[in-house]
């Protein structure tokens, strides 16, 4: 298990050492600040449990370039940087990353687990499917059972469909959520 989950990055100067998935970045550009000049540039980040954003100070100009093209939009990256609260006291972090003695950096697949990254149903998936086979009994159109059978003797079928979600963004946008969305549609 990851050592940080984005639902723990929410204290200013706090440490972060963790790894997250790009869900989206923005192009390099130009800073100056305190006297330093360089690149910087935005990734939107994620895990199971939320979001954060993160920035990047490069001072070295084709350094920060080359960082930026080597992140891709749903790679897993490993990241140490600080939190910031930005505006203060608005509750609104983010990890802030100095190039120079900071890392961020691709991870190979070795370096996390997948489950750190997808969101579950809270229930039990076995009891889902049983409860949906106990339901799908009860109908007496033989069309229909047969139509049942083709799907529920297709072990595939089966495990996948226990897997999805029910949806990209808003309900049930998690593994297990099509089966979950379906019981409660029987239910209903």
């Amino acid at each position: 298990m990851k050592p940080q989950f984005t639902t723990d990055l929410n204290e200013q100067g706090k440490r972060v050492e963790s790894t997250f998935a790009i869900k989206f970045k923005k192009p390099p550009i130009d800073y100056k600040n305190k006297g330093k000049t360089g690149k910087w540039f935005e990734i939107r980040l994620a895990d199971k449990k939320g979001e954060i954003t993160a920035k990047y100070w490069g001072k070295d100009e084709n350094l920060t370039n080359d960082l930026y093209n080597s992140l891709k939009e749903g790679s897993v990256i490993y990241i140490s940087g600080i939190i910031q609260e930005y505006p203060h006291r608005s509750g609104i972090f983010s990890i802030s990353v100095d190039g120079e003695t900071e890392v961020l950096r691709n991870c190979k697949p070795d370096e996390y687990d997948e489950e750190d990254f997808v969101s579950s149903t809270s229930k039990n998936i076995d009891q889902m499917l049983s409860d949906i086979k106990r339901i799908l009994l009860t109908v007496n159109e033989s069309h229909l059972n047969m139509l049942f059978d083709l799907f529920l003797n297709d072990n595939e079928f089966v495990k996948s469909f226990s897997e999805s979600p029910a949806a990209m963004y808003y309900h049930q946008n998690y593994k297990g959520g099509l089966l979950e969305h379906t019981l409660n549609c029987c239910v209903a």
